[in-house]
Order: structure tokens, then C-alpha cells, then sequence
């Protein structure tokens, strides 16, 4: 773990499964290799749960095709790295291109899984990610800001992914000197209580990381971005910074980073920090370390 305050996804998916299933329980779940999110839960009708077994290319079909003949929302769960290396021309046919109202959750993403090394992490993910430009992608915070997205993902009939890595923080703590201001729903920004002039953005679960490292130091603020999408609606905000650093555990080339760079001034300080030169550690604090990520 990162911080005590990190916490399972696995762990804590089912208590949210069970309110998706009170809201919606005609949507269908699939599921891979039965260690999908899904594959871990109790609903009250398992018939609604299709495990495929270790057949990604065979997921996104069957979610794709249960979508289209059952005219309800579809979700599949399973691990990143597989789901978008091993399927990923089905993405594109099926998901990106016939725009289902279906919700894929893929955990384990970046470099979640440590040790496990390269075939389990996906750092390119973003970048994949950002050519199927119909598919709406999340980037959650926290175990309650997840849970928030999916269900306003029920009113949602296109397609989202949402990347999460196999920990999120149990709500942020901001440890008394940050506030909290809303930008927009998928845009946080912690403020210090003085005039800061640098600014650093993060997205999902490095934002808890990043307001823990910075917490007794004044005059740096943290934006925490849960969404990717144009962000023309904080150029002003950001160009009022003299000072910008921009964190994501993916490769700098992608993600929110070239987003956030075409609305600042080229004047100011800018400093950008992702995976570029991938180096494997024993887990995922140790990977974000020698990354020097935080």
C-alpha cells in the first residue's frame, strides 16, 4: 500500500455492486478468467454474472452483443492490461465504433500489479485509450468517488471505461490546511489557505499520494483531474499558477498531459512527470519511488 489510508478494490466492490444491482437490476455483467470485480461479488441473480473464462477478445463481443439485444446497460470487469492489449481490435469494432451503452472496469491499471511486471502492467493505457475517441474514460480518486461515477454511469448510454488501479484511498483525507474546491464535477481543486503559486495536477489515485507529500509545505496547491476531456474550462485557472507540474502513472505523451499543456502559457515553469523509462520494484509504492512519481 501507499498510505494506511489506501484500500482493495476487491475488497470493497461488492457493497457498490449491490447498489448498481438496486438501481439497475436488469444490466448484465461479464466477467474474466473468474477474477473480474463481478466474479467477486453475491448478487441476488447470478444468472445476470457471464464468465468467459480466459477469452478477452470473446468478453467484448458477448458485452457487446448483450447490449444490443437486451437494450440495458452491460458492464465487463477484468484486468487492464488484458482487456486492452489482448481485445483491443474488438474495442474498436464493437465498443468505439457501434457506440453500445455498455461500462467497461478496468482495474489494475499502470502499474498496479508491482512485481508482476511488464505483462501485467499497461503504462500505455492512456494512449490506447485516447484513439477510441467514442469511449468516455474515468479517473476515480478515491473508493466513494467510484462508486459516485457509477451510478451517474447508469444515465450514461454510450460507451465508459474506467481506469482504476487495484488500491484507491477510503475517502481523501486533506489533512487541515487544504480546502476543497469544485471546478467542475470531475475537476477537485485543494487549495492552501495562502497565495500559491505553484500548482500540481494529478489524476486518480495519486491525488492522495500527492496532497500527503505536500501537506506542510506552503504555497502549493493540487488539481486532481477524474476525467479525460478538453479542458478548456480551466485555462484561466491554471495560467493564474506561475509554477505547473503535471503527474500521471502512464506515459507523459498521453493522458491528461497534452490536454493541460494546450491551455498554459509557454512562459511559465512546466514540469511533467510519467512513465517513460519503465523500471519494475516490488510493489506499487516502490514502482511510483523509483519513478519518481512521488
Amino acid at each position: 500500500m501507499l498510505l494506511n489510508n489506501y484500500t482493495s478494490i476487491r475488497q470493497n466492490f461488492e457493497a457498490i455492486d449491490r447498489k448498481l444491482y438496486q438501481l439497475s437490476p436488469e444490466s448484465y455483467k461479464v466477467s474474466m478468467d473468474g477474477c473480474g470485480l463481478f466474479g467477486y461479488t453475491n448478487l441476488v441473480d447470478p444468472k445476470k454474472i457471464i464468465d468467459v473464462g480466459i477469452s478477452e477478445q470473446l468478453a467484448c463481443q458477448v458485452l457487446f452483443g448483450l447490449s444490443i439485444s437486451n437494450d440495458t446497460k452491460v458492464y465487463l470487469s477484468g484486468m487492464s492490461s488484458f482487456i486492452l492489449r489482448r481485445s483491443y481490435e474488438q474495442l474498436k469494432l464493437y465498443i468505439n465504433n457501434e457506440v453500445p451503452n455498455v461500462t467497461i472496469i478496468g482495474y489494475g491499471s499502470g502499474v498496479s500489479y508491482g512485481a508482476l511486471g511488464p505483462s501485467h502492467h499497461i503504462e500505455e493505457d492512456l494512449a490506447l485509450l485516447k484513439l477510441l475517441d467514442n469511449i468516455k474514460v474515468y479517473v476515480p480518486h478515491s473508493i466513494q468517488s467510484f462508486e459516485k461515477k457509477l451510478i451517474h454511469n447508469l444515465d450514461e448510454k454510450f460507451p465508459v471505461y474506467f481506469r482504476i488501479p487495484n488500491e484507491l484511498p477510503n475517502n481523501l483525507l486533506l489533512h487541515g490546511k487544504y480546502l476543497e474546491e469544485n471546478v467542475d464535477e470531475d475537476i477537485t481543486l485543494y487549495k492552501k489557505p495562502e497565495i500559491s503559486k505553484k500548482l500540481i495536477i494529478v489524476t486518480g489515485f495519486l491525488t492522495q499520494s500527492i496532497i500527503d507529500k505536500f501537506k506542510e509545505e506552503s504555497g502549493i496547491d493540487v488539481m486532481s483531474i477524474e476525467v479525460l476531456k478538453k479542458l478548456n474550462i480551466i485555462k484561466l485557472l491554471l495560467n493564474s499558477y506561475l509554477e505547473i507540474e503535471i503527474i500521471q502513472d502512464a506515459r507523459s505523451d498521453t493522458g491528461i498531459i497534452p490536454l493541460i499543456l494546450e491551455q498554459l502559457d509557454t512562459t511559465k515553469k512546466i514540469t511533467i512527470k510519467g512513465f517513460d523509462k519503465h523500471k519494475t520494484g516490488a510493489n506499487l509504492s516502490e514502482m511510483l519511488k523509483i519513478n519518481n512519481l512521488i
